[in-house]
């Protein structure tokens, strides 16, 4: 009778084989996206990142610049300790707003060396762009109310331009507020509100109807 083997004995000492449990899970150590080591990213020199910061690209055209993403410029940007010109004008903003300040003097990309306001979202900007904004919006309201009116004077008829028309209002105890550059700032549906409540005149016949000179006739649109 031939010699059992060592390994028998010891399956038939732990009694059959069993496979082991397969694993639901995933050990908290693995992660379920790729980790990018150091050694992974793309070399760039220092020199020449210092060179296209110092022009003052921002994170993008860098990038473009080297041809490489913008997350490969941010990691070489910490790495070699610099910063972009916009980069640093955001944490130099936030060191004057948390001071205190609420004017400062920079540089604007339209008007050159100019006052900057600090504005209720916390950023500042340039007091000259902000009122150029500010009119365009207003003459783009007047324009509006202008067309929807008639775009015309209710008394003589003039329709050369709408600077020169203005709206009157013919119950003064109806009047909410000017339509003048004032009102204009409110938003469209307050001005359409107020509007519908005034006759078009041109600037001689509003002053004439103001003074009593000249009355409105009794057919003009009113609310």
């Amino acid at each position: 009778m031939g010699r059992v083997p060592a390994v028998s004995k010891a399956a038939n000492l732990l009694g059959p084989a069993t496979t082991p449990p397969r694993a639901t899970h995933r050990p908290e150590h693995t992660f379920a996206f790729s980790v990018r080591f150091e050694w992974q990213i793309r070399g760039v020199d220092r020199e020449e990142l210092a060179r296209l910061v110092a022009l003052g690209y921002t994170q993008r055209a860098i990038a473009v610049e080297l041809g490489c993403v913008q997350t490969t410029v941010r990691y070489w940007l910490r790495r070699w300790g610099l910063k972009t010109q916009p980069t640093l004008a955001i944490d130099d903003g936030r060191g004057a707003r948390d001071a205190g300040i609420t004017e400062r003097e920079l540089d604007c990309k339209k008007h050159g060396r100019a006052r900057f306001v600090l504005d209720t979202q916390g950023c500042y900007r340039c007091a000259k762009c902000r009122a150029d904004r500010v009119a365009t919006r207003r003459r783009q309201i007047k324009e509006i109310l202008v067309t929807e009116a008639g775009g015309r004077c209710v008394l003589c008829g003039y329709d050369r331009h709408v600077a020169a028309l203005h709206f009157h209002h013919r119950d003064p105890a109806a009047k909410r507020f000017g339509l003048g550059a004032g009102g204009l700032t409110r938003s469209l549906a307050s001005a359409r509100a107020e509007a519908a409540k005034c006759d078009l005149l041109c600037s001689n016949c509003h002053a004439e109807v103001e003074v009593g000179f000249a009355a409105l006739p009794p057919d003009a649109d009113c609310a």
